[in-house]
């Protein structure tokens, strides 16, 4: 699962830098008005709320890979849905 989780986190570095490059607004929606459905047989819920938050506060990307890619920090919000600024 952890390659799962750097490859989301690494997306949203990117798209945030590409979007900030192109001076283009990237807004996010509160968890309440969007529903994503994902595919059971690859996704499911975490169970432990523990895990779930430890999850939500472990940076997978490390800062010298975002260096290398010139890609600034930023850390990840605890929700989750977003980058912080």
């Amino acid at each position: 699962m952890q390659s799962l989780y750097t490859l989301s986190e690494l997306a949203q570095h990117l798209v945030k830098s590409f979007a900030e490059r192109h001076t283009w607004p990237l807004t996010t929606l509160p968890k309440s008005t969007v529903a994503v459905k994902l595919p059971g047989d690859a996704f499911r819920a975490i169970s432990d709320p523990a895990k779930a938050k430890e999850i939500t506060k472990t940076a997978f990307v490390s800062e010298d890979v975002l260096k290398e890619l010139g890609v600034k920090e930023k850390k990840v919000c605890s929700d989750y849905s977003s980058l912080c600024c």
